[in-house]
């Protein structure tokens, strides 16, 4: 059965083992999927990703969307300010910041599903490292230009074949795959997993600003600011900032550490969540001082959580 078929019998539930390479528990993969509908409502793109990251200020307001397996940050903003340190992009915002490794980046491809138009990258065992998807207040005809002007002109990719070119072995490691962390007095420890929640309601009712990292091997996307309110139910922590929206799975969370790490200016505390799959959850960080310095109530939620 071709991928495609096999997509449209399969029950998509979404509260499944991933929540942001939603198809990481079947045999196939969604970049398999979205290839399988090129020349439909899909369109490879060339690959020279660098240029095309230079030009997506042109779409105006849209929703920058980074997660891993555990987690899913989506945020609306513009891709003003992008640089570039050899194949690293970033770009530094007010209430975000972004870190692209382009080296992991291998697919990528413009989506028009309905009304809804969307740009998706892959690495090359087709797992999502970042989405872009439009507004209402983004400009589409930029999105149908950068379409046009960055498709491919191979034909190598042909949705027939497409799962050779997104192979991967069963039970590999992911790259984000990190060991267990040793405790180290004074430095590193491990705590309750509850802490997760404490630091968000604590937070919240006392307006402290938060840096919350989301990262896969190919993105990192961290949102700067207040957390307006958090949602639980039996599957997910729903949070709300602003312009901002997180799901993290609850069952996901294995362990936590808090790490405390000297710099030239003192100590910069930030909390360690991690899964059962070793792989990295969230970091939690608090706000800085103008001069670099941690802000005095992040010391003083984490001391008082301690």
């Amino acid at each position: 059965m071709q991928i495609k078929n096999k997509f449209l019998v399969k029950d998509m539930e979404q509260t499944r083992s991933s929540i942001f390479n939603p198809f990481s528990h079947f045999e196939f993969t969604e970049a398999q999927k979205l290839a399988s509908c090129i020349g439909d409502s899909v369109t490879l793109l060339n690959g020279n990703f660098k240029q095309f990251l230079r030009e997506l200020y042109t779409l105006g307001e849209v929703v920058l969307i980074t997660g891993n397996n555990h987690c899913k940050v989506e945020q609306k903003g513009v891709y003003n300010h992008i640089s570039f340190e050899g194949n690293t992009a970033f770009l530094n915002g007010h209430a975000m910041d972004l870190q692209f490794f382009l080296q992991q980046w291998m697919f990528g491809f413009a989506v028009e599903d309905r009304e809804r138009l969307s740009f998706q990258f892959f690495d090359k065992a087709g797992r999502a490292v970042h989405k872009i998807f439009l507004t209402q207040s983004s400009t589409r005809s930029a999105w149908y230009r950068l379409m046009a002007l960055y498709k491919t002109k191979e034909r190598k990719y042909a949705a027939t074949g497409v799962q050779d070119y997104f192979y991967t072995p069963k039970n590999s490691l992911g790259a984000n795959t990190i060991p267990p962390m040793p405790e180290i007095d004074g430095f590193v420890r491990q705590v309750q997993n509850t802490i997760f929640e404490n630091i968000i309601e604590q937070s919240r009712s006392e307006q402290i600003g938060l840096k919350l990292v989301i990262a896969n091997h190919g993105c990192t996307q961290i949102y700067n600011g207040k957390i307006q309110s958090m949602h639980t139910t039996n599957a997910f922590y729903k949070l709300v900032g602003n312009n901002m929206d997180m799901q993290i799975q609850r069952m996901a969370i294995a362990d936590s550490y808090i790490v405390r790490m000297p710099v030239k200016k003192g100590i910069i505390s930030y909390v360690e969540i991690f899964g059962e799959d070793g792989n990295r959850v969230l970091r939690i960080r608090g706000g800085q001082n103008a001069d670099g310095t941690e802000s005095a109530g992040w010391s003083n939620l984490l001391l008082g959580l301690c």
